[in-house]
C-alpha cells in the first residue's frame, strides 16, 4: 500500500525545488509559519521546560539543519537497460526478483556553495518511502549511498548509468521500521545518511552533485520505492547540519623561545569563531628534552570556554627544571553536539629555569 504526504502545494513539482524548509527536531515548536513563493517567515520557540531543566547547559543555540530540495532525479532498471525513467513519479532501488534498480538524486548548486569550506557534522537525504518489500530490518535491507564519477542526465539508462567511485557504500541506513506496508506503519518519510558525501562536497573532493541511492541486488529484501521530484508531493530533500571552522588562536601571551622561572606553564590567547559560537582553546605540550614525549594527552588539554572574541586560559603544572618544551594551540567549538576544531597555531618553545627571572610574558599577535 502507499499514501501521500500531508503537505501539498499548488506549485509544480519542479518549481517547488529549492523551497524546502528545515524540520524542527528536539524540544522546539513552530508557533506560526507562513510562506509563499517569494517570502517565508518562520518563528521558532524552544520548549520552556527544556530551558528550565537544570541539566540544560547554556548558552542554548536554536540551530535546525538547513535544507534544499533536489533539482533532478532518475532511476535505472537492468531489465530495460535502454530505457530512461527521468520523468517517472517514483524512484526505485534494489532487486524485485527480475530486475535490478538504482536511483540518482541531484543536489542544487546552492547547497554546494553554501557548505563549501564548512564543517559538516551531519547530513541526510529525506525521501518519501512509498513501498518496501519487507518489514524486516536486517543488514540486507539497508539503503546504500554512493558517489559517482559523473552526473546523470535525462537520457541516462542502465546501460549508460554513472560509474561508482568506490566499490563499498559511502554510508548505509537501515529503516527501522521500513515503510510502505500496512503491517509496518504504512508509507512515510525516511532519512538516509549521506554525511560522508556531504563532507566531501564541503571539502571539495567530490564535485559531482549527485547521490546514488541503491540497495542489495542479490535478493529482494532491500527493494524499495520512493516518490521522485516529479510527484505532486514528497520531493526528496537534502538536510545538512554544518558550521564554520573556528579561527586560529591569536594574541598568545607567551612568545617563543622564552625562559620560565615557574614549573607551571600558563598561557592565554584570543579565540574567535565566524559564527559567533562559544569557543575554547585546546593546548598541546611536548617535552623536547625527552624526545618530544607528550606532557598533555596527545589529544590535547582543554582551556577555558569563552564567547567568541574572548580570552581563553590554559595551564599545566609540574614541569621539569632545565627542560625545553614545545607547544601549540587550536580553537574548539560544538556544532549540534559535535566537536569542530580549527587549524593549529604555530609551534613555540620555552625552557624551565627556576633560578632565572621570568621573561615569558612577551605578547605576540600570532
Amino acid at each position: 500500500s502507499s499514501a501521500s504526504p500531508s503537505a501539498t502545494s499548488t506549485l509544480s513539482a519542479r518549481a517547488r525545488r529549492g523551497l524546502a524548509s528545515a524540520p524542527v527536531t528536539g524540544p522546539v515548536s513552530v508557533p506560526g509559519a507562513r510562506g509563499g513563493v517569494l517570502r517565508r517567515h518562520l518563528g521558532v520557540r524552544p520548549d520552556p521546560g527544556f530551558l528550565a531543566d537544570p541539566a540544560t547547559m547554556f548558552p542554548v543555540v536554536v540551530d535546525p539543519p538547513v535544507s534544499w530540495q533536489e533539482t533532478a532525479d532518475t532511476y535505472v532498471k537492468s531489465a530495460s537497460a535502454s530505457s530512461s525513467y527521468y520523468t517517472d513519479t517514483q524512484l526505485v532501488i534494489g532487486y524485485d526478483g527480475s530486475s535490478k534498480y538504482r536511483s540518482y538524486v541531484k543536489a542544487p548548486d546552492s547547497l554546494l556553495s553554501k557548505i563549501s569550506g564548512k564543517a559538516v557534522v551531519g547530513a541526510y537525504l529525506q525521501m518519501f518511502n512509498s513501498y518496501s518489500s519487507t518489514c524486516g530490518t536486517g543488514s540486507n535491507t539497508a539503503v546504500n549511498v554512493f558517489e559517482n564519477s559523473t552526473a546523470f542526465g535525462s537520457g541516462t539508462t542502465w546501460s549508460s548509468k554513472p560509474a561508482r567511485r568506490t566499490t563499498s557504500p559511502m554510508a548505509s541506513t537501515v529503516f527501522d521500521p521500513p515503510h510502505g506496508r500496512d503491517e509496518c506503519g504504512g508509507a512515510a518519510y525516511a532519512n538516509i545518511d549521506i554525511s560522508p558525501i556531504a563532507k566531501d562536497w564541503a571539502g571539495g573532493s567530490y564535485p559531482v552533485k549527485v547521490v546514488e541511492v541503491s540497495a542489495g541486488e542479490s535478493d529482494a529484501y532491500g527493494f524499495k520505492r520512493f516518490y521522485s521530484g516529479n510527484a505532486s508531493s514528497g520531493i526528496p530533500s537534502f538536510y545538512i547540519t554544518y558550521g564554520s571552522y573556528p579561527g586560529v588562536p591569536h594574541d598568545r601571551s607567551v612568545d617563543g623561545g622564552v625562559t620560565l622561572s615557574s614549573t607551571t606553564f600558563t598561557v592565554t590567547a584570543t579565540v574567535d569563531d565566524p559564527d559567533g559560537a562559544w569557543v575554547q582553546g585546546q593546548f598541546f605540550l611536548q617535552d623536547q628534552s625527552e624526545n618530544n614525549a607528550w606532557v598533555t594527552p596527545e589529544s590535547g588539554s582543554f582551556c577555558t570556554s569563552v564567547e567568541s572574541g574572548g580570552t581563553t586560559a590554559c595551564s599545566w603544572p609540574n614541569l621539569k627544571n632545565g627542560h625545553t618544551y614545545q607547544w601549540r594551540m587550536r580553537t574548539v567549538k560544538l556544532v549540534d553536539g559535535a566537536t569542530v576544531v580549527g587549524e593549529y597555531s604555530s609551534m613555540r618553545t620555552f625552557t624551565i629555569d627556576t633560578t632565572a627571572s621570568d621573561r615569558a610574558t612577551v605578547k605576540s599577535p600570532a
